[in-house]
């Protein structure tokens, strides 16, 4: 072969090297411009119902609520948080009854909101009820429910949300509210509270005896407007008012109400 022949065979080989390059950067083009859709369209991402369904496993896995699946009154799905909820492993919870996890109280009352779910009635999806520990121990909890095929049947499909921790603090809150009342109640000095706009909210018996007004006459009155003030006080107070609504205010955070006592 001559060296001409060779150069042939050389510029051809360059050639064909260019265009299957060239093929390889058309396909990559081709590949980035399909990846472009599929993240502006999310739902496109997963390219196969494998896919989605991994994905659907791996969220009920790590849910923060529990999630159950109720069919024919068993349990037949659970995930690792509704275990946790009720103190078992998700292989104990499998094909028992659910109203064994309900606490006695609330188990009729369960029991039939279940019926008539399953039955087709209109009933609200989201109420709270209590879980029973495996301790024994009462579990406050939302649910959150819905009617699903599952295995070619309708079933329950159920999502727990553990709210025992949210509900003390509304119980303590409660309490304390109260303490509070009594305490500005039996006081030996008149006390009313204003709200940020300076309108009485509440005032206590000492107040109504000092003044001779009810409380009905009270409340609801802007502060300034109540005939117990002397004309000639009301700028010094209004002064006094508008300062504490400042200094309440500082924080960036409106002051719901403010407490004034007097002898």
């Amino acid at each position: 072969m001559n060296e001409n022949e060779h150069d042939r065979d050389r510029a051809q080989d360059s050639a064909q090297t260019k265009r299957e390059r060239l093929e390889e950067i058309r396909r990559l083009r081709q590949r980035i411009t399909e990846l472009e859709k599929r993240v502006a369209d999310p739902e496109q991402i997963l390219e196969t119902p494998l896919e989605q369904k991994d994905l659907f496993r791996a969220l009920i896995k790590q849910a923060y609520d529990g999630i159950a699946v109720i069919q024919d009154a068993r349990l037949v799905y659970v995930n690792p948080r509704m275990a946790e909820i009720v103190g078992y492993t998700v292989e104990a919870l499998l094909n028992t009854p659910f109203d064994r996890y309900i606490y006695p109280s609330e188990a009729e009352k369960i029991t039939e909101r279940y019926a008539l779910r399953m039955a087709g009635k209109k009933i609200s999806p989201r109420y709270e009820m209590a879980l029973a520990h495996k301790n024994g121990r009462r579990i406050e909890v939302e649910f959150n429910t819905g009617i699903i095929s599952y295995r070619g049947r309708p079933a329950d499909f159920i999502f727990i949300r553990d709210i025992t921790e949210q509900k003390e603090t509304e119980r303590k809150l409660r309490a304390s509210e109260a303490r509070y009342r009594n305490i500005v109640e039996s006081a030996p000095q008149g006390i009313i509270t204003i709200d940020w706009k300076g309108t009485i909210t509440s005032c206590n018996t000492t107040f109504s005896k000092l003044t001779g007004f009810s409380k009905d006459e009270v409340v609801g009155k802007h502060f300034s407007k109540m005939g117990t003030m002397r004309l000639q006080d009301r700028p010094r107070w209004t002064r006094i008012f508008k300062s504490l609504i400042h200094s309440s205010s500082k924080d960036g955070e409106r002051c719901e109400a403010i407490e004034v006592s007097s002898q």
